[in-house]
């Protein structure tokens, strides 16, 4: 819009110009011999000042209230647990740790399960299936005892004995 306003305004000034130069120029007389024409054509200079645009006036709306927000869908959402380890030993210290830091184990009980668990690593790495799956039965008798005895809870005990599992069908 401003752009056109201030192409009109040099177009017609440009206009003016011209007009005014052509009507001031005397006329010659037919008698006298004319005089040397120039044919280079001069440009002429126009200075054209426009005003400041006054920028649109804008309306603001006032931030929402945080105390009256609704909680954002996204903010509810519920982040995807990740997979398990591929090694079952990893994912059984993992899942101790787990139910230590949800408070569903003791965190001294736990101590006693991973050295439990490090027992059978270390049957399995020896190739002792027979010694591995006695320290399996020693865990889970003592899972039993911790759940019996308040120091892991019923949810915590699903967990850990699920893992149990896990280690239990990957013996050779």
């Amino acid at each position: 819009m401003a752009a056109a306003i201030v192409g009109l305004a040099l177009l017609t000034l440009a206009t003016v110009a011209l007009l005014t130069r052509d009507t001031a120029a005397p006329v010659a007389d037919p008698t006298v011999p004319p005089a040397r024409v120039d044919t280079a054509i001069q440009p002429s200079v126009v200075t054209v000042t426009v005003a400041p645009s006054t920028p649109p006036l804008r309306t603001t709306t006032p931030p929402p209230s945080r105390t009256s927000r609704a909680p954002s869908p996204r903010a509810t959402t519920v982040t995807p647990t990740p997979t398990p380890p591929a090694d079952p030993i990893v994912a059984m210290r993992l899942s101790i740790q787990e139910q230590v830091d949800t408070g569903q184990l003791n965190p001294d009980a736990a101590k006693d399960l991973h050295a439990k668990v490090d027992a059978i690593a270390k049957e399995i790495t020896e190739g002792d299936t027979d010694q591995a799956q006695e320290q399996i039965k020693k865990l889970r008798d003592k899972l039993k005892e911790l759940l019996q005895g308040g120091k892991l809870t019923a949810a915590g005990y699903e967990d850990l004995n699920a893992g149990v599992d896990r280690i239990a069908a990957e013996l050779p």
